[in-house]
C-alpha cells in the first residue's frame, strides 16, 4: 500500500537532506512513521521507515542504527561490484571494437587491392591481355567489387542495430540449416575451400533474426589459399543441461 501524503512528504526530507524525519522528530513530527536515511560515503541511498507513535530510544535506536550501517555497507558493495562490472564491460567493448576495426580495414583493403590490380592490368596491358585473361580481370573485378558491397552492408547494418534504428526479428532456426546456408553462400565464391562440420546430436533451435546469419561476416573469407580447409564445430546444449 501506498505511504499516505505526509508520510511520503517526511520521508522524501530524509531522503533529500540527510536527517531523521517524521515521529519523534521536530521535522514533521504528525506523520505516522519515523523516518532515519540510510547514509554511505557517497550520500544517501534510501530511508529506513519505522511505524508506530514513537521513535525508537535506549536499545531500540542502537539496533536501527546497526542495520542501517550494515544495510549501507551492502549497498556499498553493491554499487562497487556494479561499477566494476560496468568499467569491465567497456572495456572489454573497446577491444572487441578495435579488433572489429582491425579486420574491417583488412577485409576493404583486400578487395579494393584486387579491384585496382585487375583495372591497372586492363589499362596498361589491355590490348596484349588474351580475350579469356581479360574476362577474368573482368569476372575479378565484379566480384571483389560485390563482395566489398557485402561488407559495406554488414557494416551499416551493425551500425544501425548498434544505434537501434536496426531492430532484430528474432525467430526460432536450425543452427545446422543456418550453417549449411552461410556456407553455400561461400561455396558460390570459393570453390575451392572444402568444410568440416559437426554437428552435435539433438541441436536444440535458438531465437535469433535469420537474415543477419545468411549474411558473411566481414572476416570471414580472410583465408583464400587454394585446397585449405577449415574445421567448422558447433557444440550447444540447453541452459539447465550441466
Amino acid at each position: 500500500d501506498e505511504l499516505p501524503a505526509r508520510d511520503l512528504a517526511a520521508a522524501r526530507w530524509a531522503r533529500h537532506h540527510g536527517e531523521p524525519s517524521g515521529v519523534g522528530t521536530g521535522t514533521m513530527p504528525m506523520a505516522g512513521w519515523h523516518f532515519r536515511p540510510l547514509r554511505t560515503a557517497a550520500g544517501t541511498l534510501g530511508v529506513l521507515g519505522l511505524a508506530g507513535e514513537r521513535a525508537p530510544q535506549g536499545d531500540e535506536a542502537q539496533t536501527v542504527d546497526a542495520v542501517l550501517d550494515q544495510g549501507a555497507v551492502a549497498l556499498e558493495r553493491i554499487r562497487f561490484a556494479s561499477d566494476a562490472a560496468r568499467v569491465e564491460a567497456m572495456s572489454q567493448t573497446e577491444k572487441l571494437r578495435a579488433a572489429l576495426l582491425s579486420s574491417v580495414s583488412h577485409d576493404l583493403r583486400t578487395p579494393l587491392t584486387a579491384i585496382l590490380g585487375a583495372a591497372t592490368s586492363l589499362r596498361q596491358d589491355g590490348d596484349r591481355i588474351a580475350g579469356d585473361d581479360r574476362r577474368a580481370l573482368l569476372d575479378a573485378i565484379e566480384d571483389e567489387a560485390r563482395r566489398l558491397d557485402r561488407f559495406v552492408s554488414n557494416l551499416l547494418d551493425m551500425t544501425r542495430l548498434e544505434g537501434g534504428a536496426l531492430k532484430p526479428k528474432s525467430e526460432w532456426i536450425d543452427l545446422q540449416d543456418a550453417v549449411e546456408a552461410a556456407l553455400a553462400a561461400v561455396r558460390r565464391r570459393q570453390d575451392r575451400i572444402s568444410w568440416t562440420r559437426s554437428f552435435a546430436p539433438d541441436l536444440p533451435p535458438v531465437a535469433a533474426d535469420q537474415k543477419p546469419t545468411r549474411k558473411p561476416r566481414p572476416g570471414g573469407q580472410r583465408h583464400r589459399d587454394a585446397g585449405c580447409r577449415h574445421l567448422l564445430r558447433l557444440d550447444a546444449r540447453a541452459r539447465d543441461q550441466p
